[in-house]
């Protein structure tokens, strides 16, 4: 079984730009029309208040998706690694 390593660097240059382009455009990212407009008179601070909720709201749910993929290659990483100890165990004991 031949393995290959593989770079971090395109995957975070990847991430790196996600976050860029949504701090970018986050600005765009008003609240909704209807809040947005029953809001015109209020202080900046509750619109803003808004704005956070909903990149909140949407965050979490890839926060917790990208948090359960993880644990799931960290324990297929365990595994592999076990099972690969265990066979180069069983093949010295059969070459002994």
């Amino acid at each position: 079984m031949i393995h290959r390593k593989t770079s971090w660097l395109p995957r975070i240059a990847f991430v790196a730009t996600l976050i860029m382009a949504t701090w970018l455009f986050s600005s765009d990212c008003q609240a909704c029309p209807n809040c947005k407009e029953a809001l015109a008179g209020e202080s900046n601070n509750v619109q803003l208040g808004y704005v956070y909720s909903i990149v909140f709201m949407i965050s979490v749910p890839i926060i917790i998706f990208l948090g359960w993929s993880l644990a799931i290659y960290r324990m297929t990483k365990a595994s592999k690694k076990q099972t690969q100890a265990s066979v180069a165990s069983a093949n010295q004991k059969l070459s002994v």
